[in-house]
């Protein structure tokens, strides 16, 4: 099964003063240094502990055993561990992750104006055409679907978006997404839903028993 979960920010101050209750790691400390900003800080480093905690409790590893590597273009994945596979995400106020034995790829997005520039630069065409069908605000919704979709399949792929977003197509029938891709003859589940109303969030997987529900953490969860 393909198990979501989710973790919220929290307000400056109180994560400055949740860190030092966090486990001492290193990966933390080089995380804290290297974030862009704040906002950014938070994201990686609750993204990470989200990953620590499913990984002790959902798969029984013990923290030693969570050394994380990265591939060629940046999907990070178990050193030294076949299983399982998993993906993290972020967008304002929401960390997520998902966790599955076969590669996995997940993509939140807040919902905003769409700008449709960018579908132009790394949509395909019949993607293109479906959205200049659209009126305004439909347009708007249905770029970020399909750009959470096309995200994270290229995630599950591994590939992240080193590969064109435009190389395959993603599209919509009878309440299903579907992707056509003759570089990956490989069956790929999809899952798209709105998440905390203002969200959308979209899973690629190599396997069809998705998780109905996002399990969502309090930071104090992660305290371990």
């Amino acid at each position: 099964m393909v198990k979501l979960f989710a973790i919220k920010t929290v307000g400056e101050d109180d994560f400055q003063g949740f860190i030092p209750k966090v486990q001492p790691d290193k990966r933390i400390q080089e995380l804290l240094h290297r974030g862009r900003n704040k906002l950014a800080a938070q994201h990686n480093i609750l993204g990470y502990l989200l990953m620590r905690k499913v990984l002790i409790s959902q798969y029984q590893l013990h923290p030693d055993e969570i050394v994380i590597a990265v591939n060629e273009h940046s999907k990070p994945y178990l050193s030294g561990k076949s299983l399982p596979h998993f993906n993290l995400s972020h967008s304002g106020e929401w960390v997520v992750g998902a966790f599955s034995e076969k590669p996995i790829g997940i993509d939140i997005e807040k919902i905003k104006r769409a700008n449709l520039q960018v579908a132009e630069r790394f949509f395909s065409l019949p993607e293109i055409r479906f959205l200049n069908e659209l009126n305004e605000v439909e347009r708007d919704l249905w770029f970020l679907k399909f750009w959470t979709i096309k995200e994270s399949y290229l995630k599950a792929l591994g590939t992240g978006l080193s590969r064109s977003m435009s190389s395959f197509v993603a599209s919509y029938h009878d309440g299903v997404f579907q992707i056509t891709d003759d570089e990956n003859p490989e069956k790929i589940f999809l899952d798209h839903r709105v998440f905390e109303q203002n969200y959308l969030v979209s899973v690629s997987a190599y396997e069809p028993d998705i998780q109905n529900e996002i399990v969502i953490y309090d930071v104090t969860d992660l305290i371990a």
